[in-house]
């Protein structure tokens, strides 16, 4: 195939084979009598994700339930962690993940990094603040004053903090 690809069951049969030419049905290598539909992998330039804490050699911790976290930073050439903490030891939790230094290309402190969601451990979901998301991303005007007041108008991550006020986050 000359391209990574991956080998899924669930779309044997479905209109995707029909329009997708680079799908292909192969034989199942531990089971000849299986058919697989075999698909170019999904190789993301760069993945980010939000974690608790990162040493200074670049190793990361982060939740083990958001499993999405390992499968990005595996399948992507570039991995950027923003995390909680800059710590010289690691914190060993139950529930948290270990991701080796040499599968992040960057790390960035950047604690309250998952507002308006939560960080387990370390802040709650900011309520007050997903319900200006959510309305805010029905309608194309209120949106652009949500992203003009969040996002464009700021200078970076710590004044996005300052204009959530006392108790914004």
């Amino acid at each position: 195939m000359g391209l990574p690809f991956m080998p899924v069951r669930g779309i044997l049969g479905s209109d995707y084979m029909r329009i997708r030419e680079e799908f292909k049905v192969i034989k199942n290598p531990y089971n000849g009598e299986e058919k697989l539909a075999a698909v170019p992998a999904i190789v993301p330039d760069v993945a980010a994700f939000h974690a608790y804490q990162a040493d200074r050699q670049g190793n990361v911790m982060a939740d083990a339930s958001q499993s999405s976290k390992l499968l990005a930073q595996a399948a992507s050439r570039e991995v950027i962690a923003t995390v909680e903490e800059l710590v010289d030891n690691l914190t060993w939790r139950r529930n948290w993940s270990f991701i080796p230094a040499n599968f992040i290309t960057a790390v960035a402190h950047a604690p309250c990094g998952a507002h308006p969601a939560s960080c387990s451990g370390y802040y709650d979901i900011d309520s007050a603040h997903m319900q200006e998301y959510v309305a805010a991303a029905k309608d194309p005007e209120k949106w652009k004053a949500y992203l003009d007041k969040y996002i464009y108008s700021l200078e970076g991550h710590q004044q996005y903090l300052e204009s959530l006020g006392p108790g914004g986050r």
